[in-house]
């Protein structure tokens, strides 16, 4: 034989990358990995004294050793660790992890093993351990375990984890070495699990979750304002220690999904003192739980591992969990609604909220289920604000289930709430800057694109039209709920809004017609009962836009026409169209209007053809000499409407584009004759 001398030592860095490695991949494992970890360990504390497998299997094989398995792999870093300095608890974890791996469940009679030698040898092997015979039976049952099994295994190889990359980070600085990429990972998923946060559910690594859920489970609420406790077996007192205690039903029934507590066999036991979640429902949620995609229990998702930030994958809403306490204290037998409106947000002729609280569970693309609960009016409003931060940009919203566990009225809110998450969403994520409008309760609030999230903004009036004529100085895209503009005409005119850009929208009418303006800033503003023909008004208007273009060269004109259509999901046309090629000849009296500033008593100088009056911009009585010269020109007594051809401001850069329509609108309104 001829021995060649030991092998050449692994280069300290490499050994350091080797380890984080392989110590991120076993994270999840628990026993079945932990056992090159601990040897890797050893090493690390022995180093540069450090004694390579190759030389104790060359000696074993010297000194006569004839049984494979004595000079295998495993044994002989098994050996090391139990001669080394790792103190009894690893050693403890050693055997234990070269007891799973030999695959062979000595608490259970075999008649006729599959690999007699292998069992013998484990056999053998484990008497050094002085085991009681119910750790065997303990590490046997692994297959079919219980959370509490479960649970003591992931606590105890946890520990053994840190210690493990508490040893690379000591060795890499002792000896000026760089800690790899995996490093970080390892860190971010010990402080995961270690982390202990009330709106994320906590689980074990997915191969050591329950493999077998309980057979029953005791949910107890001792008081109003106590929080939902989880024990196997049954409780007396609020003192007395759960399993596992959280304030909202939802995060609890969900905890017990996740780590495999509640099966589809399991019997749930419910005391409630507060009496606000009856026991139907509280069955009624834990068999939506089980059916949902929570089951999966997925932990870390491809974010977690890429460090990109989370989004929101999967979205479940409950609403009403708990019945109204408010509600209840007032009417003791029950709430009764009728009504002719049938917006849950806006029920009956008291316009009351049928939504009261919102229990949300979401999982993330980091691998995260996480809870919120949001109560009072705004409830559907600060959920959205909640969420919008795990939004991503450009992205489709994520799978959304929503459930109401109301009888009466369940369909009509889940139906709601799902419409408005989406709606919202879809606006949301379509437009980089925008602002939404909702009717609660009959009190009118703004969300608002704020680059950290959305604003919720309680708005003062219930009036639409003083709101969307004029309330951006800056481009927002503006949207209304559906049930804001139940005939969606007002949102299919906003669908024009674009920056930079001044929108003209004619509305032909039997007889007269309507015209839609949308300025830069996304601001709408319409003209009813114009007595003009679709082309002579577009004429006119192309005329007075081109002025104030003039002024701001940076706007871009656009031009439309709405119409109503039979297709009730989508009751409007809205078409593009050509700017006229040539101006048509007028056919009333051309106005120019030369006003100081903006305000509305601003001075000013009215040009009605070759007849000029001057006064304040408010001032009647400027109005009725307007009025007397119109009535002395007339040849008949069929009135011809007076239109504003052009506005000029003392200073154009101060103005904006709907100060320019405001008034050409305000002095039209005063200045024709019926």
């Amino acid at each position: 034989m001829l021995d060649f001398g030991d092998l050449t030592p692994i280069p300290p860095q490499t050994s350091v990358t080797q380890t984080s490695i392989l110590l991120s991949q076993a994270l999840d494992a628990g026993l079945t990995d932990i056992l090159p970890l601990l040897h890797r360990q050893h090493l690390f504390q022995q180093f540069p004294d450090t004694l390579s497998l190759c030389a104790d299997y060359k000696n074993a094989v010297y000194d006569g050793e004839r049984e494979p398995l004595n000079i295998d792999c495993k044994i002989l870093q098994f050996d090391q660790i139990s001669s080394s300095k790792l103190p009894a608890e690893s050693k403890r974890l050693a055997q234990q992890s070269l007891y799973i791996q030999a695959d062979e469940a000595l608490s259970k009679r075999v008649s006729q093993p599959k690999h007699t030698w292998r069992r013998n040898f484990i056999k053998n092997k484990s008497q050094d351990w002085s085991w009681p015979n119910h750790e065997f039976q303990i590490l046997d049952r692994r297959d079919n375990a219980t959370y509490q099994q479960c649970l003591e295994e992931h606590q105890q190889t946890q520990l053994a984890f840190q210690h493990v990359q508490k040893q690379i980070k000591q060795f890499a600085n002792e000896h000026q070495l760089t800690l790899p990429d995996d490093s970080k990972q390892v860190d971010s998923t010990l402080q995961t699990y270690a982390d202990n946060k009330p709106n994320i559910i906590d689980s074990l690594p997915a191969q050591l979750r329950a493999k077998s859920p309980e057979e029953e489970i005791h949910l107890y609420r001792f008081s109003n304002n106590g929080k939902w406790k989880l024990s196997l077996v049954p409780l007396s007192a609020e003192t007395q220690n759960p399993l596992y205690h959280h304030d909202t039903l939802l995060h609890l029934l969900a905890w017990a999904v996740f780590n495999g507590l509640l099966g589809k066999a399991t019997r749930i036991l419910i005391a409630d003192k507060a009496n606000l979640t009856p026991i139907k429902t509280a069955v009624s949620l834990a068999q939506q739980l089980l059916r949902s995609s929570l089951t999966e229990q997925t932990r870390v998702g491809t974010d977690a591992a890429t460090n990109k930030s989370p989004n929101i994958d999967h979205l479940i809403l409950i609403a009403n969990l708990e019945q109204n306490e408010e509600a209840i204290n007032n009417n003791p037998e029950g709430l009764q609604l009728s009504s002719l409106h049938n917006d849950p947000l806006n029920y009956a002729n008291r316009g009351e909220s049928l939504l009261y609280s919102i229990d949300g569970l979401f999982h993330t693309t980091n691998g995260e289920w996480q809870t919120i609960q949001t109560k009072g009016k705004t409830a559907p409003l600060t959920l959205l604000q909640h969420l919008s931060s795990w939004w991503p940009k450009n992205k489709i919203a994520p799978s959304l289930l929503s459930w109401c566990p109301s009888d009466a009225h369940g369909p009509l809110i889940s139906q709601r709430l799902e419409n408005l998450y989406t709606d919202v969403n879809t606006h949301y994520l379509k437009n980089t800057h925008g602002d939404y409008f909702i009717l609660i309760a009959d009190n009118l609030y703004k969300l608002i694109w704020q680059p950290e999230g959305v604003d919720i903004t309680p708005l003062n009036t219930t009036q639409l039209e003083p709101i969307i004529n004029k309330s951006k100085s800056h481009f927002l895209v503006s949207k209304l709920d559906r049930q804001l503009d139940p005939k969606q005409f007002l949102n299919t005119l906003l669908n024009c809004q674009k920056k930079d850009t001044l929108n003209l929208i004619i509305e032909p009418g039997k007889t007269t017609l309507s015209v839609h303006f949308i300025d830069e800033f996304g601001n709408l503003i319409s003209q009813q009962n114009i007595k003009l023909s679709p082309q002579t008004a577009l004429v006119h208007f192309q005329y007075f836009l081109k002025n104030i273009q003039q002024h701001k060269p940076e706007l871009s004109l656009r031009y439309f026409k709405i119409e109503p259509t039979q297709t009730p999901s989508k009751p409007w046309k809205l078409t593009a169209i050509s700017p006229p090629t040539s101006l048509e000849k007028q056919s009333y009296l051309p106005v120019i209007i030369d006003m100081a500033s903006a305000a509305n008593n601003a001075d000013c100088t009215i040009s009605c053809g070759p007849k000029l009056f001057s006064g304040q911009a408010n001032d009647k009585s400027t109005f009725e000499q307007i009025t007397a010269f119109i009535l002395s020109l007339r040849k008949s007594n069929i009135p011809y409407p007076l239109y504003i051809n052009e506005i000029r401001f003392n200073e154009p850069q101060e103005v904006s584009t709907m100060d320019y329509l405001i008034q050409k609108l305000r002095f039209e309104k005063h200045l024709n004759i019926d």
